[in-house]
């Protein structure tokens, strides 16, 4: 991807050179988890998902980001969660993205061709309010990828054990239809206690928490080694 970029902005490089440190790509959804962590005090354990861009998520675990051997933790979006699933653009069948990415909602729900001419974002809001209204067809098309999405979480939080699973973009405004597809079917263990966990809280960052938390880790990088910053 760096490579890419570099071929598209040949300037990059003059800028690169001036850097004390080397570029390093960043998931918008690590970012974003980061600050949303500083907002959780006492909190260690989270699992961030969103769905604006892609089906994104990002895990932290004992405040450290729980990237995975080879930085596949919380590859959320491509669990292969529905059986005999339509095949996914990774190669795989059933992911999560087949169902509940951003084109595949508003497909679902008569969007496309406002996300074509007017954005990705406004037709993100048209939707929420279609849904907000009762419009039969966004709300449906929602309802079923909040189902998946749920029976996703039913997987991934026993595995992990968050305290908190912050939900960000659209998604933290059905908030309660994700939290309800996944509460469907828990276990009764503990007298039912386990069945009010994880907390499910909206993201605080706001639209720009991917770069307020991207900028803080380069920060972070240069006060970690401080004779860098000089001269």
């Amino acid at each position: 991807m760096l490579g890419g970029l570099r071929t598209m902005v040949p300037p990059l490089a003059d800028v690169e050179a001036a850097l004390a440190l080397p570029i390093r790509l960043v998931p918008a959804a690590s970012a974003a988890a980061a600050v949303e962590l500083e907002a959780l005090p006492g909190i260690g354990d989270l699992l961030y998902l969103d769905g604006d861009t892609a089906v994104s998520a990002a895990a932290i675990a004992a405040a450290r980001p729980l990237r995975g051997a080879h930085g596949l933790g919380a590859t959320f979006g491509h669990l292969p969660i529905v059986p005999g699933g339509l095949r996914c653009r990774c190669g795989q069948q059933g992911c999560l993205a087949t169902v509940a990415a951003p084109e595949v909602v508003l497909e679902r729900a008569g969007l496309a061709g406002c996300a074509a001419t007017d954005g990705r974002a406004a037709a993100l809001e048209e939707l929420v309010l279609r849904i907000d209204e009762a419009e039969d067809r966004a709300r449906w098309a929602w309802l079923d990828a909040a189902h998946w999405i749920g029976r996703t979480l039913q997987l991934v939080v026993p595995t992990i054990d968050p305290a908190v699973v912050v939900v960000g973009g659209y998604w933290a405004g059905m908030i309660d239809d994700i939290r309800t597809a996944m509460q469907g079917n828990r276990p009764a263990v503990g007298n039912g206690a386990i069945s009010a966990v994880p907390v499910f809280s909206p993201a605080s960052g706001g639209d720009d928490a991917a770069f307020v938390g991207a900028r803080r880790q380069a920060r972070e990088r240069l006060v970690a080694d401080p004779l860098l910053l000089v001269g």
